[in-house]
């Protein structure tokens, strides 16, 4: 015991000693150790003992000198050990080398397995919209993935085709053959966009079709002025149709009709989502030189009470232009007139016409004095781009 208390009094001694070295001055040691060289009792206090100042000096430099080494690296352990692991793994992930291979998606949610597997059917989690399940109907592959959309798409994108394993996926798949998703160019899984919607390729139209003008899915609407003239007794709707189909102005264009209400039921405003996409741009458009300017966003956009560019905008100048309609595009009158020209059939009355100098309401429903029986008078003409 004598023995163990010897041991531990001069390790506290030896601690003592060069703690001293270390942050005390050469000067400071130098007395300490005459003070403290030998005990009354013959026996020695200092683990360590110096031939000369010079000597003490050069020990206490190696001593610092050491020991700065020893924390710089231990400093650096330390701080490799703790921003390693972010630095080689900043997603703080983990793996295993288990091997798998998925053969259905039929099992149940929240499977985990800790061995390998060859026929896995199950899974950790899935989002609520994501219907995982085995599934046999007719129209469907068995153990296959689909996404459900809550709530039907709004402006811009296209509802899901497939909203679950039912009996009417067939059904809506057919009447919507191009609905879903397409891949953009950063490899996404993107909704396909309704018509209005910008596009740059077909491919993001539900429509197929990304139409140049206005860059937009789904075919956009023109109108042109005729340069034929006539008098308000145009031969109702089939004669007025008849003059733009052979109008000299025409583009190249489909479903190409007369832009003016004919009859109570045959107006512009009943032309929108049968005749004439409702969501798409309206453009006025000039053949030569070949120019489309904007003239409304949409249908109701052309009948709120104002346009986006006057046809003066494209160089459409005419003292008569029939439309027959009011500002919201219904027959003006109401019934065959005076306002109408008797529907276009007869040159007698007061017709409405289109005012190519304004963007407000007059735009289309400016009326005219004696118009019907003005044979210098032209009609505007609609088609699909």
């Amino acid at each position: 015991m004598q023995k163990i208390k010897k041991i531990i009094a001069k390790i506290k001694n030896w601690l003592t000693d060069h703690y001293h070295i270390l942050f005390k001055s050469a000067a400071e040691n130098h007395l300490r150790i005459q003070e403290l060289a030998k005990n009354a009792d013959g026996t020695y206090q200092l683990t360590v003992k110096f031939g000369s100042y010079s000597e003490l000096k050069n020990y206490q430099k190696k001593m610092r000198r050491l020991t700065v080494s020893l924390s710089s690296a231990m400093a650096m352990v330390i701080v490799a050990f703790i921003v390693a692991p972010y630095v080689m793994n900043p997603s703080r992930s983990s793996a295993a080398n288990f091997l798998w291979s998925q053969s259905s998606w039929s099992g149940t949610a929240a499977a985990t397995s800790t061995t390998n597997k060859t026929t896995w059917t199950g899974y950790v989690s899935k989002d609520v919209n994501i219907n995982a399940t085995a599934v046999t109907t007719a129209d469907h592959t068995a153990n296959t993935l689909s996404l459900t959309l809550p709530t039907a798409a709004t402006t811009g994108e296209a509802k899901v085709i497939d909203v679950g394993h039912d009996s009417t996926f067939a059904a809506n798949l057919a009447a919507n053959p191009n609905a879903g998703f397409y891949t953009d160019a950063s490899g996404n899984l993107t909704l396909k966009r309704l018509d209005g919607a910008n596009c740059t390729n077909a491919d993001q139209c539900v429509s197929a079709f990304c139409s140049s003008i206005g860059n937009v899915c789904g075919h956009v609407t023109i109108v042109w002025l005729t340069t034929t003239t006539t008098s308000g007794a145009l031969g109702g709707r089939s004669g007025a149709d008849a003059i733009c189909a052979a109008d000299a102005g025409r583009p190249d264009a489909t479903n190409i009709k007369a832009f003016l209400s004919a009859s109570p039921t045959d107006t512009i405003a009943s032309m929108a989502g049968t005749s004439y996409p409702a969501a798409t741009p309206i453009f006025w458009y000039k053949k030569t030189p070949v120019t489309f300017t904007l003239l409304a966003n949409n249908w109701a956009d052309m009948l709120d009470g104002s346009i986006i560019n006057a046809g003066s905008a494209t160089g459409f100048i005419s003292s008569y232009i029939y439309s027959f309609s009011t500002s919201t595009g219904t027959l003006a009158g109401s019934i065959c007139g005076t306002y109408n020209c008797s529907c276009g059939t007869a040159s007698a009355g007061n017709g409405y016409t289109f005012n190519n100098a304004n963007t407000d309401a007059s735009w289309i429903a400016t009326i005219k004095t004696n118009s019907c029986v003005q044979t210098s008078s032209k009609i505007m003409c609609i088609g699909t781009f």
